[in-house]
C-alpha cells in the first residue's frame, strides 16, 4: 500500500511536470515567432530606407546572417537576392506577400520556401517607384531557439522529480504511519 501511494503521487508530480513543460514549449514557440514576424516587419522598413537613399549599393553592402533581402520590380522579376542567384530565379508576381504588397503597400505570408527548402516567413513593402523590397527569415531560428532551452528545461523536470520524490516519500510516510498504528484486535 505505501508502494502504491508513493507511485501515485510521483506519479502525479511527473505527469503534471510534463504537461507543464509541453505548454511552455508551445507558448514560447508562439512568443518567439510573433517576435520574429515583428522584427522582419521593422527590419523591412529599415532596409527599404537605406535603399531609397543609397540604392542597390546599400543591398550589396548589407550582410546579414539571419535575415534574407530580395528586390523584385512591379513585373515580379527579382532583381537582387542576398542569398541566391536573381538570373536564376523565377517570376515573383505570384507570391502571395509580393502580389498584396503591390496591391495594399505591403504583405507577409509564410510558406516553404522553394529556393531554400525551410519554411520561411516573408513581409514585403512597396516602394516609391512601385518595386517591392522583400524580407525573409526562416522559422528555424525559432525552432533553434527553443530547442536551446530544452537541456535546461530538462534539468529542471530532474530537479523537481528528485524533490516530489521527497515530498511524496514523506507524505507517504505521513499518510500511512496512522493506518500503521490502528489496532486491528481492537480497533
Amino acid at each position: 500500500m505505501k508502494r502504491q501511494i508513493f507511485s501515485s503521487i510521483l506519479l502525479t508530480a511527473l505527469i503534471s511536470m510534463l504537461l507543464m513543460s509541453c505548454l511552455i514549449f508551445i507558448v514560447m514557440y508562439r512568443q518567439f515567432y510573433r517576435d520574429m514576424t515583428q522584427t522582419v516587419e521593422k527590419e523591412t522598413g529599415i532596409i527599404a530606407e537605406g535603399y531609397m537613399l543609397s540604392g542597390e549599393r546599400y543591398l550589396k553592402r548589407l550582410s546579414t546572417d539571419t535575415i534574407r533581402v530580395t528586390l523584385i520590380s512591379a513585373d515580379g522579376t527579382v532583381l537582387f537576392d542576398s542569398l541566391a542567384d536573381p538570373a536564376a530565379m523565377e517570376n515573383h508576381l505570384d507570391r502571395p506577400e509580393v502580389r498584396d504588397a503591390l496591391e495594399t503597400g505591403s504583405g507577409k505570408a509564410s510558406r516553404l520556401s522553394e529556393t531554400l527548402g525551410r519554411q520561411t516567413f516573408y513581409h514585403a513593402i512597396r516602394l516609391d517607384g512601385g518595386s517591392i523590397l522583400r524580407s525573409s527569415v526562416t522559422t528555424d531560428i525559432v525552432y533553434a531557439t527553443v530547442v536551446a532551452s530544452v537541456p535546461l528545461t530538462l534539468l529542471a523536470i530532474a530537479a523537481v522529480a528528485v524533490l516530489s520524490a521527497l515530498v511524496a516519500r514523506w507524505r507517504t510516510g505521513r499518510i500511512i504511519t496512522p493506518i500503521n498504528q490502528i489496532n486491528l484486535d481492537d480497533p
